[in-house]
């Protein structure tokens, strides 16, 4: 499947970005320091390849939440993070719902 990204065409299996999606799931006592430190640090105990952590940091940058999506989006709009950070509930519900999106 192909997307289309800022001017550029990339190749992305999504069955494979679906998967990295349920281990962050499994390992959702990361998520309360953000979507990216979770895949970074999967990437650092060996469980994400670097090219499964490359596809799934872009994944998340292309499926940011939008600014008014949430009062913590619109907070955090100018930042690294989605949500407040500690704060996993929101980061769990993403994940879950870009799971069921690539089904």
């Amino acid at each position: 499947m192909f997307i289309f990204v800022l001017g550029k065409i990339m190749k992305m299996n999504l069955i494979k970005i679906r998967e990295i999606l349920k281990l962050m799931l499994l390992n959702n006592h990361l998520l309360e320091y953000g979507l990216c430190f979770c895949a970074n640090e999967l990437n650092k105990d060996h469980l994400l390849s670097d090219e499964d952590l490359d596809a799934i940091l872009e994944y998340i940058q292309i499926n940011r939440p939008g600014k008014y999506s949430s009062i913590d989006a619109f907070f955090y709009r100018h930042s690294n993070f989605y949500w407040t950070p500690g704060n996993a509930s929101p980061r769990i519900k993403w994940i879950e719902k870009h799971i069921k999106k690539l089904k």
